[in-house]
């Protein structure tokens, strides 16, 4: 990769790190206001932790900061991209259609498109037409894909605590 072009990719990274801070700001207050209502309507045991929406956040500006370190192209994970991202847009219930998706996983379409197909396949992710535009389809996690994001979530944010904080019991916290 020349200078030029790992200069360019570092700007462009910038901006989406900007645009995904700024999201993610609003996914945070989104996230609290819903733990406030799951707290008075369930147990304890269930709600998960109040910090998942700043682990969400902690965990794109990571992948960001380490794009900037380091050359991109030793960390390429489209998948976990992919699943981060349609996480954080569930969160604010917002539709994410395949094209949207696909730019999301930071790889080429084709690349991309695999792995949507490959997520489909472990039941992590579902796709869907647009009921107004036929032609338009839009991915989704399953029950099972968003419990297992969350899961790690909460693990990485309340090491030692995944399941008193609500974590899925699939994921271990790291010790």
């Amino acid at each position: 990769m020349s200078d030029g072009a790992r200069t360019a990719f570092s700007a462009a990274d910038a901006r989406q790190l900007q645009r995904t801070i700024e999201a993610l700001t609003k996914t945070v207050d989104l996230l609290r206001a819903r733990l406030a209502q799951r707290t008075r309507a369930t147990e304890p045991a269930e709600t998960p932790p109040a910090d998942l929406g700043r682990a969400v956040q902690i965990e794109i500006g990571n992948r960001a900061l380490r794009a900037r370190v380091f050359d991109p192209d030793f960390f390429c994970d489209p998948a976990w991209d992919m699943l981060l991202d349609l996480f954080l847009q569930q969160c604010m219930e917002k539709p994410v259609c395949v094209s949207s998706l696909c730019v999301a996983s930071c790889a080429p379409s084709t690349t991309a498109l695999r792995w949507i197909r490959v997520l489909e396949q472990a039941g992590l992710v579902e796709r869907s037409r647009d009921p107004a535009d036929r032609r338009r389809i839009f991915v989704r996690l399953t029950s099972v894909g968003h419990a297992k994001i969350a899961g790690y979530l909460a693990a990485t944010a309340c090491p030692g605590c995944a399941r008193t904080c609500g974590g899925s019991s699939d994921v271990d916290a790291p010790g």
